[in-house]
Formats: structure tokens, sequence, C-alpha cells
């Protein structure tokens, strides 16, 4: 396996800049408004119910009961706390150890039987057989140097994301911690978390990842039609958490 080019990844620049014009209408919301302390107050609070709804969403996906997702929503409870504490004391995700660290947060079982790392066995995604173990931090240096060389916020989380389930450097937790880092991006450059909404939404994106991944066999470093149809469907979901966060103030 050979991590993406990220020059290769294509996208709807009208998707792209629909995420800007629809932040600008935020940002218009507070800097206009007649009572500025109330607005902002009340974008805060929206910004803290969309990280509820994220954490919700993101256990409700992946558990398989609910038992489950109380104890998967907890976990990101933590994560998500770990996040804005580093935001807060403007550090940006930088690689390894904040991967590892949040793994360890997002699934604490899987961490606590390798907690040096990355797994030391093979695992299987859909019908997708993720690289060897022994390639795994070569492949995730590769991944987090590319990752940072990005300048857009919203294109560098979806490249890593995107990557980063393709790799699947953990036995269990991947999907959870790629979403984390993905957000973290965002939140950063003050874009709202994003979240998968319904199942049919999850059954659409195991999809789209999965062929995706596929095409990848015969063209190993470019990206393909499907892994665009990916970043399109990332852009819509930014779009989708600015829209709430506009209607909520």
């Amino acid at each position: 396996m050979k991590v993406m080019d990220p020059k290769t990844l294509k996208y709807d620049d009208k998707l792209l800049k629909a995420n800007r014009e629809l932040m600008m209408e935020v940002y218009r919301n507070i800097f206009f408004a007649k009572k500025k302390v109330n607005v902002f107050k009340k974008l805060i609070k929206s910004f803290q119910s969309l990280e509820k709804i994220t954490k919700l969403k993101n256990a409700q996906h992946e558990a398989i009961n609910q038992k489950e997702a109380d104890r998967y929503c907890k976990n990101l409870g933590k994560a998500y706390d770990y996040i804005l504490d580093k935001i807060k004391n403007k550090e940006q995700f930088e690689g390894h150890s904040d991967i590892i660290t949040l793994h360890g947060f997002v699934d604490p079982e899987s961490f606590s039987r390798n907690p040096s790392g990355y797994r030391k066995k093979d695992v299987k995604f859909g019908d997708f057989m993720p690289p060897d173990p022994g390639v795994l931090y070569s492949l995730m240096d590769n991944l987090i140097y590319n990752t940072n060389k990005i300048k857009l916020p919203q294109i560098k989380g979806i490249y890593f994301h995107h990557e980063f389930v393709r790799i699947h450097p953990f036995v269990d937790g991947n999907g959870r911690t790629a979403r984390m880092v993905k957000n973290w991006i965002l939140m950063y450059e003050l874009y709202p978390p994003v979240f998968i909404d319904t199942p049919e939404d999850k059954l659409n994106y195991i999809d789209v990842l999965e062929r995706s991944f596929k095409g990848f066999f015969d063209n190993p470093f470019d990206a393909n039609s499907a892994t665009e149809e990916f970043a399109n469907q990332e852009l819509m979901r930014i779009n989708q958490s600015i829209k709430y966060l506009l209607n909520d103030i």
C-alpha cells in the first residue's frame, strides 16, 4: 500500500466555497448583531450542542446495543475534552502521540491490549484488507506529513479521515479516532464538528469508502472517482453542521 498523493484528491469547489460563505454568514450574524453578547453565547451553546449530537451519533452508529452506546458516548466525551483543551492552548493536531492518545480515549479496551502504539495483527474492513502491521508506522508517518502540508482545513480533515481508515492502524476504534482528528482539524479553524446523521448515511459512508479503497488496487497513489464522492459527502456534512449553527443563532 502507498499513501494517496493529496494533490490528486478532487472535490466540488462549489461545496468548498459554500463552506466559507456559510461560515461568513455565521460571523456576520455575530459581528453585526445588536446584542453581540447574547448572540455569541448562543453560538457557544450551539457549538456545545453540536458536540453532543456528534458524540451521540457516533456512539449510536458504532455500538451494537444501548449499553455499549452509552459507554462509547462517555469515551467520546473524554476525547472531546482533550481536543478542546488543546485548541484553547492553541495546539493543532500534530501526529502520532495525538492519534494514540485519542484512540486511548475512544476505545480504552482496545488501547489497553496494545498501549504502546499501532496494531500488531492483521484486520479486515469489509472486503478490504488493510496493510500489514510491519509497515504501519511508515504509512502513518507519510500520512501525517502529507496532512500537515494541506492548507485548507476541510480538505486536510477529509484527506486524513480517508487515509487513516484505509491504513486502519488499530484493531478497533479506527473510525471514531479518524473522525475525532478530523473534527479537531475543523474546530481549530473555527468550523463546527461534523457527524454521520442516519443509519442510511452510515451505510453510504461505508460503501463509498470501500469502493474508494478498491480503486487504489489499480492506481495506488492517486485518488479515484469514489474518493471524490467521499470528499463531496464530507463537504456536505460540514455544510449541514454550519447550517445547524445558523438556524440555532
